[in-house]
């Protein structure tokens, strides 16, 4: 999608080039002599330039690139417009950097050429948004335009430290793999954590007694094409076009079209345990699918809809056997608005009044470039939750409606601000609670080094209070990225509320993450939150912090 807005600017660009004054072009001569960088890259090795032909860019011109002052490979230009440049080379990344060449006198006013017309401008338009494009499938582990190794590992220790508990400690593995090729259309895909407590009180709260657990996320041999009917899935899968289904232990095979507009097949098998993730057939769930997207016409008002839906057989010794059918819905239209719908029907031993489990609806608009509208409603009815005592007993099982709706204005890329707005009412109790407040956001207030934002909540309802933050980010170096944020939190129950008292709050958070390679990351987090209000009459008042380093890479 970027590739044809890209060039519909440059052409514009382009165009209207020549009216703009002598001084100005001038100006971009003289900063431009300090080189060009790397702005941005897409699949294929093609690096995007802050550079064009105004500042002695030209087709076929072979550019030496540079990284932190060393040698960083070369590239051959294949595109150029006035101010921007697209090359092509290898082991490029962004904000690799180049010399530009030498730059001959600008021509004179005489040789320069008009700005195109009105009808010329519309015409070249029409001729980008009329050129077609081909579909690109999806890669989420793609990094700079490049695909990232399929095999990632992160090495991680986690702290807790209590003044009035004792201390956690916890060494963890996690193991990511997506999508390894094993032939024959194949793929192997794995997510899966490894944890164990090197260290923690005699009487803590947790359903995992174990020392060490395992908990495996995905862990299936898929194959699912571009251009093949067949979509299969086997072993702990995570389906595709499955809505309320999040993981089980069996298989999902499917019909699709070659363009992957529509598929429907069925799915089944065991649900794990919804705390360990241990293989369970006691919970089982089986049923069929479909799914489809429809492109609108040029000139429709649907820009694109898309949809899923399931019905299946569930059954848990929670919520005994139950028929559920579910579905969800987006619509995007015009050019500033999508909407989308959700809703979950039961019926069976644990059924909801009006056969009703769930339903959500959310809309986004934009009006303007400045302006962006978005708001949401959600229902949910008295429904067992697949959670075994004793949790299950903290589940609320009553009928709850939730709303929220956000307005954010930004009319420079220096500056957003918005008002948020949230409510939460319980029908059974008759309890309610609202929150309102505004957030600011300067993300360049320090220029390419990071920038600033705060926020304010204030809380109304049966548990009245307000909280605050703020937060810097701020990236000192390319490979160095460091996140702070300051939070106060106060609540105040109200008058004839039992067993709760007021409570003021500070919370600290701070994290870095350093990635001096490619395939290395470094971070370190750290977490605090301690009583203000009783601190400095009890330095033994709950309080404590939460510490955690890991190590990532990727193979």
């Amino acid at each position: 999608m970027r590739a044809p807005a890209l060039l519909l600017s440059c052409l514009l660009a382009s165009s209207v080039a020549s009216a703009v004054p002598r001084k100005h072009r001038a100006s971009a001569r003289s900063s431009a002599s300090a080189g060009g960088s790397v702005i941005y890259m897409s699949s294929g090795e093609r690096a995007y330039l802050d550079r064009g032909r105004d500042e002695g860019l030209e087709k076929g011109l072979s550019l030496k690139l540079s990284r932190r002052g060393r040698a960083a490979g070369s590239c051959r230009v294949e595109w150029v417009a006035d101010h921007r440049a697209v090359c092509q080379g290898q082991g490029l990344r962004l904000g690799d950097r180049f010399q530009l060449p030498r730059h001959e006198a600008a021509p004179s006013a005489s040789t320069r050429t008009r700005p195109a017309s009105t009808a010329e401008l519309s015409r070249r338009r029409a001729l980008v948004e009329a050129a077609p494009q081909p579909l690109v499938e999806y890669a989420e582990g793609t990094v700079g335009g490049a695909r990232r190794p399929p095999v990632r590992v992160e090495l991680g220790h986690t702290a807790w430290v209590s003044t009035t508990a004792g201390d956690f400690h916890q060494e963890r593995v996690d193991v990511s793999l997506q999508g390894l090729p094993l032939g024959a259309g194949f793929r192997l895909s794995l997510d899966a954590s490894a944890q164990a407590w090197t260290g923690r009180p005699e009487v803590f709260r947790s359903p995992a007694r174990t020392v060490a657990q395992l908990y495996v996320r995905e862990g299936e041999v898929t194959h699912r094409e571009p251009g093949r009917h067949l979509a299969l899935a086997v072993g702990r899968v995570w389906p595709w076009y499955v809505p309320g289904v999040a993981l089980f232990d069996g298989a999902q095979v499917g019909w699709r079209s070659e363009d992957g507009d529509f598929e429907v097949g069925g799915f089944g098998g065991g649900v794990p345990d919804p705390v360990t993730l241990a293989p369970d057939f006691q919970r089982l769930a089986a049923g069929a699918y479909v799914a489809g997207r429809h492109v609108g016409a040029s000139g429709s008002p649907l820009r694109m809809l898309q949809h899923e839906a399931r019905v299946s057989f569930m059954s848990t010794p929670e919520s005994g056997r139950r028929v559920e059918a579910e579905g969800r819905v987006r619509a995007w239209l015009g050019e500033s608005a999508d909407m989308g719908a959700w809703v979950r029907l039961g019926l069976g031993e644990a059924m909801a009044p009006a056969g009703v489990d769930a339903a959500r609806f959310d809309v986004d608009v934009r009006p303007s470039e400045a302006w962006r509208l978005s708001g949401s409603v959600r229902y949910t009815g008295r429904m067992a939750l697949d959670v075994p005592p004793p949790l299950g007993e903290l589940a609320l099982r009553s009928r709850t409606l939730h709303g929220d709706m956000t307005a954010m204005w930004q009319p420079a890329p220096w500056l957003s601000a918005g008002v948020t707005g949230l409510l939460a009412r319980d029908f059974e109790t008759a309890l309610a609670r609202q929150l309102v407040g505004p957030e600011v956001s300067l993300p360049r207030l320090f220029g390419d080094r990071g920038g600033l934002s705060a926020g304010y909540l204030e809380e109304l309802g049966w548990l009245r209070g307000r909280s605050a933050h703020v937060q810097a980010v701020l990236r000192p170096a390319t490979p160095l990225r460091v996140l702070g944020r300051v939070s106060w939190f106060e609540e105040q129950p109200v008058a004839g509320a039992t067993g709760m008292t007021p409570t003021r709050d500070v919370g600290l958070y701070a994290s870095t993450e350093y990635a001096p390679v490619r395939w290395l990351t470094v971070r370190v987090s750290v977490l605090a939150r301690l009583d203000a209000g009783r601190l400095a009459e009890d330095l033994d008042r709950p309080g404590g912090l939460v510490g955690h380093a890991s190590l990532a890479g990727s193979f």
